[in-house]
């Protein structure tokens, strides 16, 4: 886990204190949303909403308790003579779930996502444009994915161009 995870003070070498994380936060949000945050409390209306409904659900049994839904190990849809939109589950360092509109055996359409981050987060839709037209051809995507991470050198902890590959391949087991 900890090759996945860091910290502020492991990134910056010190502890950020709070007053400067917030100050951060409040900077981002103004700039990206363009808009001016002001400190406020929350209305009378807004605290009554917590105490009467988010607080109590959040901390019922029921809240803490409930099972996540059966997630499906892949699957296919045929959605035209020969192109079917198949899903398919990879767990390597991290899970990887291709989608995929697959024509025969030719990959139209991609996404991958899954419980890892890739670094700069453009990287995973410029992989999956770099793919998309390709054979489910091990080698072939090997080659183009290996070629991707090497020219562009994205960082994505717990997950390697081979976890990528051996994702979109599992795809084949369901066309």
């Amino acid at each position: 886990m900890e090759k996945w995870v860091s910290t502020l003070s492991k990134e910056l070498g010190e502890s950020p204190s709070p007053k400067f994380i917030k100050e951060v936060y409040v900077n981002q949000f103004q700039q990206i949303m363009d808009i001016r945050l002001e400190p406020s409390k929350p209305t009378p209306a807004e605290y009554n909403i917590f105490e009467r409904e988010t607080k109590p659900r959040h901390l019922s049994t029921d809240w803490l308790y409930m099972e996540s839904p059966r997630q499906k190990q892949g699957r296919a849809v045929k959605i035209a003579h020969n192109i079917k939109m198949v899903e398919a589950d990879h767990k390597a360092g991290k899970l990887i779930r291709v989608r995929a509109e697959v024509e025969e055996d030719i990959l139209m359409d991609v996404n991958i996502t899954g419980d890892f981050f890739i670094i700069p987060k453009e990287s995973i839709s410029e992989l999956e444009e770099k793919i998309r037209g390709l054979r489910l051809d091990e080698a072939v995507l090997l080659e183009v994915v290996e070629d991707y991470f090497s020219e562009y050198g994205p960082e994505s902890p717990g997950v390697t161009p081979r976890d990528i590959v051996d994702a979109c391949m599992k795809l084949k087991t369901h066309i």
